[in-house]
């Protein structure tokens, strides 16, 4: 078994899920974007990082090198007109969201799960259970803090989807700091848009930054809406708070904002701390030993 991890685009939010997984499981990770390979050298030296340029070269020596490839960047189905259907896959979600891609993953022959919700709410047909691998990997690591604020005072992430940001949140008060971590497509969809407005000097935008453990660190409050980081918060167990309209599962975890966001915030107490225990157990499984992954892997490919 020869498995390899691919990034076929540029990428930077997955490699917060397969840098780590690359680490763990000692196996090379070849990504095409040469902003993503020096995002890994930056953040996660230990990788076994591979920069090719081109998608077709990537394909040519994925064909000729190895027999399991790993991914988070499109379904079987579209994969197969890459690669032919002789060659073994395994789909690695990037984070665990309130998103309904069931039909996604039923189109895998075989997908990483995070734990017991994952498995319940999108149903795969075949499956290994990998835990919450990267917040172990993150226990082990020192990182500069990416904040730079001059008051310390309580810090508010707002994390919210692509195509969801709330201007509403630029009105935070003086007495609070804002981290704002927008979805690395952002960009291309609100181009300009944090060069065009003025930022409060208690505001600050992380756009580059692909760490998420080591930012969830920092902050003290977790502000979003169907984003995978809520539930990558719950190993924090600090105040969570949803803005959108209809109520989610990861809503039961925090508050739903309805009206003011900030005098919502700070007007709630935090009563929460059991659901976010039980929904922090329900959505991470232990993360299991890497032979048993290997194991597990081998018993696939020879399928």
């Amino acid at each position: 078994m020869k498995p390899v991890i691919v990034i076929f685009d540029e990428a930077p939010h997955f490699l917060d899920h397969l840098a780590p997984l690359a680490i763990w499981l000692g196996i090379p990770l070849l990504v095409i974007s040469f902003k993503d390979y020096t995002l890994v050298k930056e953040y996660y030296p230990e990788a076994e990082c591979y920069f090719a340029k081109g998608k077709e070269l990537v394909l040519t020596e994925l064909l000729k090198k190895y027999d399991l490839i790993l991914y988070s960047t499109f379904n079987r189905k579209a994969f197969e007109k890459e690669v032919g259907k002789d060659i073994k896959t395994v789909f690695v979600p990037h984070g665990n969201s309130d998103k309904d891609v069931r039909k996604d993953f039923q189109d895998e022959e075989m997908v990483f799960i995070y734990g017991q919700r994952m498995y319940d709410f999108l149903g795969p047909k075949n499956y290994i259970t990998v835990g919450n691998y990267r917040k172990k990997y993150f226990a082990k690591k020192k990182y500069a803090s990416p904040l730079s604020f001059t008051l310390k005072q309580k810090t508010i992430l707002y994390a919210p989807s692509l195509g969801s940001f709330n201007p509403e949140v630029l009105r935070v008060p003086h007495y609070l700091n804002l981290v704002i971590k927008p979805h690395p497509f952002f960009e291309r969809e609100r181009r300009g848009l944090f060069t065009s407005i003025s930022l409060k000097a208690n505001i600050q935008v992380l756009e580059d930054y692909p760490l998420v453990y080591p930012l969830l660190e920092e902050v003290d409050v977790y502000l979003g809406d169907i984003s995978s980081l809520g539930y990558d918060f719950l190993s924090c167990d600090k105040p969570l708070f949803f803005i959108g309209e209809e109520p989610l599962y990861s809503h039961r975890f925090g508050f739903r904002i309805l009206e003011d966001i900030y005098k919502e915030i700070e007007g709630n107490s935090d009563s929460h701390q059991k659901e976010r225990q039980d929904g922090y157990a329900y959505t991470f499984a232990p993360v299991p030993s890497k032979e048993h992954v290997y194991a597990r892997l081998r018993e696939y490919c020879e399928s």
